[in-house]
């Protein structure tokens, strides 16, 4: 099932980006696609959160949607690198906190989702 959601372009703050909202009920997925970025990436992500919870009025950033050497598109979350004796590591800052990773993976499949409904516009097939 589709969930319904409506797509609508807005001014980015500094004008180098061409920006989208995926709006659904209850989350807007802001896609911005910038040029001069990394090979590979094609737009950064921040989910703006409108459910009336706890979170109502937050934004999480650091979200990007990236494009492999075969085409394969693949959503990244914000993460936080850290050394451990001289070995970089890092972690996912928004993680599942159950085993299932049901949410998580809904998450992901909604920006994935959203970059598709905002790629559309951006190229004007919306």
């Amino acid at each position: 099932m589709r969930e319904s959601t409506t797509v609508r372009s807005v001014q980015s703050l500094d004008g180098s980006a061409t920006v989208f909202d995926v709006e659904s009920q209850d989350w807007t997925i802001r896609v911005a696609f910038g040029a001069g970025g990394p090979v590979g990436k094609l737009a950064d992500v921040e989910l703006l959160i409108r459910d009336g919870g706890m979170l109502d009025g937050c934004r999480l950033i650091g979200f990007s949607v990236w494009q492999n050497s075969r085409g394969a598109l693949r959503v990244a979350v914000p993460s936080r690198q850290y050394q451990v004796n001289g070995e970089r590591r890092s972690f996912a800052i928004v993680r599942s906190m159950l085993d299932s990773h049901e949410g998580y993976d809904e998450m992901i499949a909604r920006i994935a989702r959203a970059y598709d409904r905002a790629s559309e516009a951006h190229h004007g097939g919306a």
